[in-house]
């Protein structure tokens, strides 16, 4: 029974090594991601997008369509996303203003 336990514990070992090894050989084909690299060398944008998004969205609620338009332009070149919001954009342009002067007259 003892060399069993010797030849089991010396499978075991290899098994480990083994499995170690592959870990290492995906962490360092991971590391050496072109995706990988270009998110940790310069980071992610998302939030200045996010923040460029929001502040269209902002412009364009108070009817100042030439800057909302100008910001989500910028927002399409930062990151391409924001160009689902076109379609409403769009439909914006084309409804009638509701400002809060009209609101004010009835």
């Amino acid at each position: 029974t003892s060399k069993d336990y010797k030849t089991s514990t010396v499978h075991d070992n290899k098994l480990r090594k083994t499995q170690q090894q592959r870990s290492q050989t995906w962490a360092l084909i991971w590391m050496i991601n072109p995706m990988t690299i270009n998110i940790c060398t310069r980071g992610s944008a998302d939030s200045i997008a996010n923040y460029v998004v929001l502040r269209m969205i902002q412009l364009t609620k108070t009817d100042q369509i030439v800057s909302a338009g100008f910001l989500l332009g910028l927002a399409i070149h930062l990151r391409l996303y924001p160009i689902i919001f076109l379609p409403a954009f769009f439909l914006h342009l084309s409804t009638p203003s509701t400002s809060s002067t009209s609101s004010l007259s009835k």
